[in-house]
């Protein structure tokens, strides 16, 4: 229940001590009274480093594809090529999308409906294999409705 999360930055330096100790296995717990930026930059942090995006750069177009469909048929695309991925990258997705899902029920409060949360987080997960910045930024629009959509169907893509 924090204003902007996910939106606002935390201290890139806490972060990034939080990331090394992860990373070189000496970070057991994140204190309770850790700022909510920063565990939000962390997990920010994670999908930006994956070397493929969650939504893996074989699947890049038929996602695109998917943009033009009906809403129904959209969705049962959407369900077809989450089968396709990795079972890691289906099990973060699985987790992902309700814990963003459940945000945007505090937007009243966090100021972050899906739109928001999908102009954060898909450029993290959802990206074409050496796009040029200029092509990211045009094609930016595409990967905010697609994650979007998948945050505000987040009860149909994960529980059916």
């Amino acid at each position: 229940q924090v204003e902007g999360f996910f939106r606002l930055s935390g201290s890139q330096s806490v972060i990034l001590e939080f990331k090394e100790k992860y990373d070189n296995g000496t970070l057991t717990n994140i204190p309770p009274d850790t700022d909510p930026h920063v565990i939000a930059g962390l997990l920010k942090l994670f999908f930006r480093e994956m070397p493929e995006p969650l939504l893996t750069f074989p699947l890049y177009q038929d996602f695109i594809d998917s943009t033009n469909l009906e809403d129904k048929d959209q969705l049962i695309r959407f369900k077809e090529l989450i089968a396709l991925l990795p079972d890691t990258n289906r099990a973060i997705l699985y987790k992902l999308l309700p814990f963003l899902n459940r945000i945007t029920s505090l937007s009243s409060v966090n100021k972050m409906h899906s739109s928001n949360l999908a102009i954060v987080f898909s450029v993290n997960i959802f990206k074409r294999e050496n796009a040029s910045p200029i092509d990211a930024m045009m094609e930016s629009k595409y990967g905010n409705e697609i994650v979007q959509r998948m945050i505000e169907w987040s009860d149909k893509l994960v529980f059916e």
